[in-house]
């Protein structure tokens, strides 16, 4: 009996401080280069008041999609300036005439963001490295996994 009630207000508290967290929702463009073929994006992320950051992407460019979805923390705030460091996964299919390939992309990244306008509108670079698997290797050796790096500017927008 005692384990149900100490789990019931484990649950309560949880649920609480769940319940309490402030939430910011954005829109972001991002570009960068890295060692596997993407196309530029459209990201929306989501914020959560203790330092975690959602994004779910979708980029598009002639005869390329990509979907992606990234997850990074914010270890430092320094004034109008986050420290963040997340990962990042992504499916891209290119359809380019006779060839069609696709592909994964797996990121461990870091980056730093700058607030141009306090808690509007920001700045972010980020740099990692990369796991390519697939057809998206620029090396163009199909079928291989390619290890390499990564980088992209991203400018976001929260409501």
């Amino acid at each position: 009996m005692k384990k149900i009630i100490v789990a019931s207000v484990l649950a309560m508290g949880l649920m609480s401080t769940t319940a309490s967290a402030e939430v910011n929702v954005g829109l972001g463009l991002a570009v960068g280069a890295s060692n596997a073929t993407e196309a530029a994006g459209i990201r929306v992320p989501i914020d959560f008041d203790f330092g975690l950051r959602l994004e779910p992407e979708l980029g598009f460019a002639k005869d390329i999609y990509t979907l992606a979805f990234g997850a990074y923390y914010t270890f430092m705030k320094v004034e109008e300036v986050n420290l963040f460091a997340g990962g990042r996964l992504g499916y891209t299919n290119v359809s380019s005439g006779p060839i069609d390939f696709s592909g994964t992309s797996l990121q461990a990244l870091v980056g730093a963001e700058y607030f141009v306008v306090p808690n509007r509108f920001s700045i972010a670079a980020q740099v990692g490295l990369e796991n390519a698997t697939g057809g998206l290797n620029k090396s163009n050796n199909y079928g291989n996994t390619t290890f390499g790096t990564t980088g992209a500017l991203i400018g976001h927008y929260f409501f």
